[in-house]
């Protein structure tokens, strides 16, 4: 027999919530994934292990992947959190990591000053490792920005690095200005970050690292290694001709500053940055293991609503991508049309869709100022927008991206 559904549709809605943040949980899973790696893996009890944890599940991941390494009997000998947020300052409580590792703090979604010492933090923690030892990689969302670091040669090009970094900035709002979806971003981004398309695998692998195994937990559609954080231990595999073509598709090529363009080899005579190539022997120890991803959470969410009682299917047949406003409206309709076609049936039901909807912040006014926290955020403001759709529209938020104060905000439109 069904399980009694709460009266509340709130507090139904919340256990949903909760089993889906719990499907695709950090520390749990990442305990898993590096334990079961570990097992398959002989190596000596005083093998040097280093975590380098990236992305807004960064303390999570590396207290999961810590804990997997204290009972296979190694100690963390060191390595680096770059967190989105200040401890204790998150969602969810944090699990102790060992205090070998050093915290860092970067920006996002737009990288600053603290992405540039987040970098540079990594940086060091690459050279503090010995020739023979283990790294772990462990990524999440956010990576991108929350370490994101000029290549040399950009610094080189404008003078000097903190000046490259506000370019860095300024194409990170360019292409979210311009609505590209997260893989697109990636795509174009990574060819000019410090540790993008590969060159963290690189700089590891010229310290005669001897494993270099990189979890991730995946918040792109596709779950593509290269897109994920973008891709510091995967090699990008877009070509020149094919960078350039996404370029042109989004309008892009006007937009950007003159130097931008110059290291993406749209202007001037020399040839686009170059990147580490796929056969590069740094990628032969770098398996890759995708920790979680966005179907985990919405099985778990499935799940926990059949366990209620309620009828659960999907209102798509592939992932939600494209402008979360319109996406919220779609969905309300959808879900209204669906109802009314089952008539007078009592049984509540559930119907879900998982993705990555992304918000055109240019388009709107403002009146009020909120801040951004990444994937929360994104399904609160579709949430929102749905909402919108339920009262017909009579009040329905708009958002918008300040490039001057770096910060979304939000007016009330008719």
């Amino acid at each position: 027999m069904p399980v009694r559904v709460p009266a509340d549709p709130r507090a139904l809605l919340g256990r949903l919530h909760e089993a889906a943040v719990q499907g695709a949980a950090p520390f749990p899973r990442t305990r898993q994934a590096v334990a079961d790696w570990l097992a398959r893996v002989p190596m000596a009890a005083d093998t040097p292990i280093h975590l380098l944890a990236l992305g807004k599940a960064a303390p999570a991941m590396a207290a999961g992947a810590a804990a997997a390494v204290r009972e296979a009997g190694v100690v963390v000998a060191g390595g680096v959190v770059v967190a989105g947020h200040a401890p204790g300052a998150g969602t969810h409580p944090e699990p102790p990591y060992p205090p070998t590792l050093h915290r860092v703090q970067g920006d996002h979604p737009v990288p600053g000053p603290a992405s540039l010492a987040a970098a540079h933090a990594l940086g060091e923690a690459v050279q503090a490792i010995p020739p023979g030892a283990v790294v772990l990689v462990l990524l999440s969302g956010g990576t991108t920005a929350l370490c994101a670091a000029p290549v040399a040669a950009l610094s080189q090009a404008v003078g000097d690095e903190a000046r490259a970094q506000a370019h860095v900035a300024n194409l990170a709002e360019t292409l979210l200005g311009a609505g590209l979806a997260i893989h697109e971003m990636n795509a174009i981004r990574r060819r000019v970050l410090r540790w993008g398309a590969g060159r963290l695998a690189v700089a590891l692998a010229a310290r005669g690292v001897a494993h270099l195994p990189v979890f991730a937990i995946s918040d792109v559609i596709g779950d593509e290694p290269a897109v994920i954080g973008s891709g510091p231990c995967s090699p990008d595999p877009l070509d020149d001709t094919t960078l350039l073509a996404l370029l042109d598709a989004h309008g892009i090529r006007p937009r950007l500053e003159r130097v931008m363009a110059v290291m993406l080899g749209l202007e001037g005579a020399s040839a686009p940055l170059t990147v580490p190539a796929a056969t590069h022997p740094a990628f032969a120890v770098a398996p890759y293991t995708l920790v979680a991803r966005n179907a985990d959470a919405v099985d778990a969410l499935a799940a926990a609503a059949t366990e209620a009682g309620c009828e659960v299917a999907t209102l798509g047949d592939g992932p939600l991508e494209g402008e979360a406003a319109p996406l919220g409206a779609a969905l309300v309709h959808e879900a209204l049309a669906r109802a009314q076609q089952r008539g007078g049936t009592p049984r509540r039901c559930c119907w879900w869709q998982g993705g990555s909807p992304w918000c055109d912040w240019t388009r709107w006014g403002r009146t009020k100022t909120v801040r951004t926290t990444g994937a929360p955020w994104r399904a609160r403001m579709t949430n929102r927008c749905a909402a919108g759709a339920c009262r017909r529209w009579r009040w329905a938020p708009r958002w918008r991206w300040s490039s001057a104060r770096r910060r979304v905000t939000r007016w009330r439109g008719a």
